[in-house]
């Protein structure tokens, strides 16, 4: 009897799934809650077109699709008990890595670390939140 991992058809099922979400958002939306949140925090820096800006959307894109596995898991089951922990873990980790990413790369004079860090904040927070709701939506359409 031979056994069979389903291990490679799980990671399929979940890359297809992170497609169907990126097809919901575009780049400029991105861009913009980046320029909106992160650029006036960063006013001395060159933000727009920097690789730091490259950063904020690769963080922006990745809560936005952890955001929408949980979204997906909960919308058919329509429980949100374990969301505000998984959200709070994620969006803590999220966070503190674009500040710090942030805090080494842009000197220390001319940026306040409280203001980064909520500014990065409400940024991984909107794209969490919008991932949950997209993911949400999605898997209530399946069904």
């Amino acid at each position: 009897m031979a056994v069979v991992s389903l291990a490679a058809h799980k990671q399929e099922k979940i890359e297809k799934q992170d497609e169907r979400l990126i097809r919901a958002v575009s780049r400029e939306e991105v861009e913009n809650s980046a320029a909106r949140h992160i650029a006036p925090v960063c006013a001395s820096f060159h933000f727009r077109g920097s690789f730091l800006e490259e950063a904020c959307l690769d963080l922006g894109v990745e809560a936005y699709l952890q955001g929408g596995r949980t979204g997906y898991r909960t919308g058919k089951r329509g429980k949100t008990g374990g969301v505000a922990n998984q959200f709070q873990l994620t969006q803590e980790a999220l966070q503190a890595e674009l500040t710090v990413l942030l805090l080494s790369w842009v000197h220390r004079g001319t940026l306040s670390a409280e203001e980064l860090r909520r500014a990065s904040r409400a940024y991984t927070r909107e794209w969490w939140e919008r991932g949950f709701e997209t993911g949400r939506r999605h898997r209530c359409l399946k069904y």
